[in-house]
Formats: structure tokens, sequence, C-alpha cells
């Protein structure tokens, strides 16, 4: 990992700093199907040309940081769903081929490893104990830590007390994090929290940056507020879903314009926010979009 200074200053440096979009989407797009509980956790390994070609694909439509494909890959589900023997190697292939995609590259970037809630993001109470969050985020922040990545991300945290764990946990093993919430489309976490009480939170435990994800790009707008609001002293940024709606059988299905409408929204908030990015639904265009 990277330090914290290191970071700072390469995001702070870009104006502003462009994150990726989905994986999910773009496998989907190609007919490869991602299902719960395990989603995308294996489809490196299963499919690592298509992922390494995903990652290529955001690096040239401008994106400076991209995430590994390890959101579902976590010590927790592999656990709970019988596939723990795999992890350290899913974790590694994942970085490997995040790796690959930016030496590949004439451009130069950064890498993250990326975590979620150990229970469904969607769910908040789902949410294991304190004492559960502790012991599962410890195991596979360790583990991230031995492997080769340059900030870690957790994304789609809906509650302060395991975004506030992750915290901690990354400060103790020395790793770079952002944490990104997610919304009620107001201004309450899912957990029905307050997001400025979120950010007070977090905000002392010094992470890179805190993030919105994973809503739409007019339901994060209300939360985008309150971030950029907020008066703390870090980095700020959001990455919202594209413009659509999740399906059944596609995956997902965008509406009629959909990158123009992702670019507008994004425009809005372009000189409030140090990342930008995109989250559900979105792919290298959206991406591409930002750079426009």
């Amino acid at each position: 990992m990277q330090s914290k200074e290191d970071i700072y200053k390469f995001i702070t440096k870009r104006n502003p700093c462009i994150l990726d979009g989905a994986i999910g989407t773009c496998l989907e797009q190609q007919g490869i199907k991602t299902e719960l509980p395990l989603w995308t956790a294996f489809a490196h390994m299963k499919h690592p040309q298509r992922i390494l070609d995903i990652h290529k694909a955001y690096i040239d439509a401008g994106a400076d940081i991209i995430s590994a494909n390890t959101w579902r890959a976590s010590y927790y589900l592999l656990e709970k769903t019988g596939h723990l023997d795999r992890l350290d190697r899913a974790i590694e292939e994942a970085a490997s081929l995040g790796r690959q995609a930016w030496t590949s590259s004439t451009r130069s970037g950064l890498l993250a490893a990326s975590i979620a809630p150990l229970e469904d993001c969607y769910q908040p109470s789902l949410a294991p104990s304190e004492e559960m969050m502790h012991k599962y985020h410890d195991k596979q922040l360790s583990l991230l830590a031995a492997h080769d990545f340059d900030l870690l991300m957790a994304e789609t945290i809906n509650t302060k007390r395991e975004a506030i764990i992750i915290a901690h946990l990354a400060n103790h093993y020395a790793i770079p994090v952002t944490i990104s919430f997610i919304t009620d489309g107001d201004e309450r976490l899912l957990s029905g929290e307050l997001l400025t009480h979120a950010i007070d939170a977090i905000a002392p435990l010094e992470p890179v940056a805190i993030l919105l994800n994973c809503r739409s790009v007019a339901g994060i707008a209300k939360g985008a507020s309150v971030l950029s609001n907020h008066k703390g002293n870090f980095l700020k940024g959001i990455y919202p879903n594209g413009p659509g709606k999740p399906d059944e059988h596609q995956g997902w299905i965008e509406i009629e314009d959909s990158v123009s409408v992702f670019r507008d929204y994004m425009f809005a908030w372009a000189g409030t926010f140090h990342l930008l990015g995109g989250c559900c639904g979105t792919t290298p265009a959206h991406i591409a979009s930002l750079k426009d």
C-alpha cells in the first residue's frame, strides 16, 4: 500500500480525480450472469481476460483509480458460502489483473482494493454485531495489506458503526482508506442514521476521503449537499449509479441518453468534489463523459 500522504497528493493533483465504474454491469452486457450471494467474487478467476479488458477500458476512458474485483471476495462471505479455500487466490489474482491493466497502459494511476459491508449492503438490518464486524474486517484487511494494492475503498457502507470499525482497522494496518456511504435518497444512511452524524464520526479517523455511492444521480443529490457542506478536513466524492434500473434478466436497463444524462448531473458537481466516478449501471462510456 502507498502512504496516506501519497494518495492524498495523487488525488488533489487531479481536478477532479476520476474513478472507474461498474464491473458487474459490463460483465452482464457481455452475457455473463452475476448472481447473489457471490455476485462477481470469482468473475476474474472464471473470466480473467474479460476483467482485464474491463479494467483497460476504464483506464482508456480516463479513470485515474481503478478498483480490483475484490468487493465480494470477502473472508466473511466465502467462509459463509463454503469457498474460504479460494480467498487468497481470488485476492491475489484480482490484484494481478488490476496491476496488469495499468502496466499495459501509457497512463499511470492507482489500484484500489474494494470491500463491502459484511452483509447485504441494501439491508442494514442484517448487519452483524460489532464483534463480528471487527473480527472479519480485521481478517480481510490483514489479507489485503499483504497484496499489491495502493489503497482501500470501503464501498456502499450502510451503518455508522461498520464504517468506524473499517476506518480504525485501516489505521491499524497503515492502509490509506476511503469510506463511501449509501444513503436512503435523502440525508440518512440506509440504517436511518443521519449522514452528517456518520461523517462526524469518521472524519476524526482521517480517511483519505469520504464519498457517497450506489444511488441514482438524482437520488444522491441531497446526501451530496450534506457531504459537500461538511467542514471536515478530508477529500470528498460521489459515484452514483447510471441512469436506469436493475433488471432480473438483463442486469441493468439504461434509459435513453443515459451517458449524457449522467454527464450533465455530474458536471453540476464537478467543482465541488475531488473524486467522481460511477457505480451500478455505469460503463466506460459514462466514465469517459466525465473527461469531456
